[in-house]
């Protein structure tokens, strides 16, 4: 994931909308589990998807309120 920018880009804008529209028919894992995701699966460079998920996961959780 760290080198692909498309799903960068989706955890991003995930993130940002996490708020605002209804995930709870989509298969997808909550922000307050991203980093435990993270920490389950290899990466090129985990140093940056660490930052990458907890940045998604703050983003997320923040706008969520």
């Amino acid at each position: 994931m760290t080198t692909d920018l498309t799903a960068t880009l989706d955890l991003v804008e995930m993130a940002v909308t996490w708020a605002e529209l209804d995930y709870s028919h989509e298969d997808v894992i909550p922000p307050r589990r991203w980093l435990e995701f993270a920490a389950e699966h290899e990466w090129e460079d985990p140093d940056v998807a660490e930052r990458l998920f907890s940045a998604a996961a703050e983003i997320a959780l923040r706008r969520a309120g």
